[in-house]
């Protein structure tokens, strides 16, 4: 999620409330998608990132985000289902926000509303485009071993994203280091060390984790 708000937070409300009567709430939407990609995938992580900030307030019974996740996360930890979530000897608030939360996983079953809460993480802060930016170049400076000027420009890359990350588009399931320097080498020589690497990139929840 890119927010250009500025001091304006992610919020429990952010999450459970729909935008419109014909559009799903942000959790159920991420829920849907986590099921349809474990369809296809099997196990996966579903990671809410933000640039925003998380609220730290209780608004009209709605808990701080982040407070009442970690609170969720702990007891998911150490349950076995959704009916074995309690809240004993906490704020009387939270049963009644945790009943508001799990009814927008009713999309799901029980039992996988209940591995989706595994699978769920939310990460608030994220750095801001210019630090992506250099984030992104340098990282592919050190896969490629190409001079930093290379890696400036993003087109080419972008071209590809939407066969990279698409299951039924790409050709493969991973995409090898020389691919990538291929793209974005040009007339370069490749460096003597260039060895393999693979970049696996999933679909729908915009993450790319890059191994060597």
């Amino acid at each position: 999620m890119k927010h250009s708000r500025n001091g304006d937070p992610l919020t429990f409300g952010d999450l459970i409330t729909a935008p419109s009567q014909d559009a799903p709430s942000l959790l159920r939407a991420l829920a849907r998608a986590w099921k349809s990609e474990t369809e296809l995938r099997g196990n996966v992580e579903c990671v809410l990132t933000t640039n925003r900030s998380a609220g730290t307030n209780w608004y009209q019974g709605r808990p701080p985000l982040v407070e009442f996740f970690d609170k969720v996360k702990a007891r998911v930890a150490q349950a076995t289902s959704l009916t074995d979530v309690h809240w004993e000897g906490e704020d009387e608030r939270y049963p009644r926000a945790w009943e508001i939360f799990i009814a927008e996983l009713n999309d799901l079953t029980p039992a996988e509303g209940f591995a989706f809460l595994q699978a769920l993480n939310i990460k608030v802060d994220a750095p801001d485009l210019d630090a992506l930016e250099t984030r992104i170049r340098d990282r592919l400076a050190v896969l490629t071993g190409l001079p930093p000027s290379s890696s400036t420009d993003y087109s080419t890359p972008l071209a590809n994203l939407s066969k990279w990350t698409c299951q039924t588009r790409r050709e493969q399931e991973w995409i090898d280091r020389e691919a990538l320097r291929a793209l974005l080498a040009g007339g370069e020589d490749a460096p003597p060390w260039l060895g393999h690497c693979e970049v696996e990139t999933q679909n729908r929840f915009s993450r790319a984790a890059m191994q060597w």
